[in-house]
């Protein structure tokens, strides 16, 4: 083998480590985000203050790592100027690491919720209501991050149909917490923590949902952002 054959090949394996480690980062990434979200909900559920402060310092390091990829990423594109599938890889992991890094942002609400409200201020219903929807949304959650480590667009497209049952039980849990509040009109102060907390999870739903969207992206090249889930779901081979 030639000298400049050697070369080729010591870039070529280099970039595929590249390739991996940017995987990794944005999975490593994912995790963290996914102990998060668990941390707060289970800190609001149980008004544990120092879960909900363990919740928020690790949103930091969320958010950290979320600079470092993306200057992995930038410095890939930069160095490598790849193309096709890589390409597809690359900018989806870029588009993925900002959804992971708001629904980080979205549990550290969650958390800072803690320490405004009080022990009693969370009725049962509303403790059921964030249980489901806690539980749904960090199911989503983890769903695309197999998918994204899988390349697994139809799993993704699962993931987008599942959005839509968060959505339906979002609206139910919010109106039931509304009609509540018309016959307690005292509890509207506390209530409308409970909304928000209700709101955060399911826009975290949300970017679970652009999450597998941009899976998508990399595994067929299709842009399905803003398609109904059955024209999205046209986008994917056989």
């Amino acid at each position: 083998m030639t000298m400049q054959n050697l070369q080729k090949d010591h870039i070529s394996k280099q970039y595929d480590v590249d390739l991996k480690m940017l995987e990794d980062h944005v999975l490593i990434m994912g995790e963290l985000v996914q102990e998060v979200v668990d941390k707060a909900s289970r800190a609001l559920l149980k008004h544990d203050a120092e879960l909900a402060a363990e919740a928020r310092e690790l949103e930091s390091s969320v958010d950290k790592l979320e600079v470092v990829i993306d200057k992995s990423c930038t410095r890939i594109l930069a160095k490598r100027q790849p193309a096709a599938t890589d390409l597809r890889f690359i900018v989806g992991s870029a588009k993925a690491i900002y959804e992971l890094e708001h629904i980080g942002d979205l549990a550290k609400k969650i958390a800072k919720t803690v320490f405004k409200s009080t022990r009693d201020s969370l009725q049962p219903a509303d403790l059921k209501g964030i249980e489901l929807l806690s539980t749904h949304v960090a199911e989503m959650l983890q769903n695309a991050l197999d998918a994204y480590r899988r390349r697994d667009a139809r799993r993704a497209v699962e993931i987008m149909k599942e959005d839509k049952l968060v959505d339906r039980e979002y609206k139910e849990v919010a109106d039931s917490l509304i009609a509540t509040l018309a016959e307690n009109r005292q509890r509207i102060p506390s209530a409308m923590d409970v909304l928000n907390v209700f709101h955060a999870l399911e826009r975290i739903g949300d970017h679970s949902r652009n999450l597998a969207e941009h899976v998508i992206y990399i595994v067929e090249g299709a842009d399905v952002r803003h398609l109904p889930v059955g024209a999205a779901e046209q986008k994917i081979s056989a």
